[in-house]
């Protein structure tokens, strides 16, 4: 099945639309690639309020907590506890103390 975009004045496969329950057919007017372009203009255009609003205490506390459950699958309240178990010292990595060369040997003091 193809559909018509009305941002490039093409007909492409619905494949190349994003979905949207609010639409009759249930997918976008425009294409992927059509709305790729205009979100990357707007970012351009408007960096300053995309900067600002990461930067917001708030949102740096969701990104943190969201970090931690993509890349550990764990919460900030359990990271707070290993952290606090582990003295603050990871028990995969060595104490950030200890010197080492570029070959990952300790350099004598």
């Amino acid at each position: 099945m193809y559909k018509f975009c009305k941002k490039c004045d093409s007909i492409r496969s619905i494949d190349d639309f994003n979905k949207d329950k609010s639409k009759i057919d249930g997918l976008r007017d425009i294409c992927k690639e059509c709305r790729n372009s205009l979100r990357r203009a707007n970012r351009k255009n408007n960096i300053h309020k995309f900067i600002e609003y990461e930067n917001r205490p708030e949102n740096r506390a969701k990104q943190r907590a969201d970090r931690l459950k993509r890349e550990y699958d764990i919460s900030v309240e359990e990271y707070d506890k290993l952290f606090e178990k582990q003295k603050g010292v990871c028990k995969v990595e060595r104490p950030r103390s200890v010197k080492t060369g570029r070959d990952g040997r300790r350099v004598p003091k």
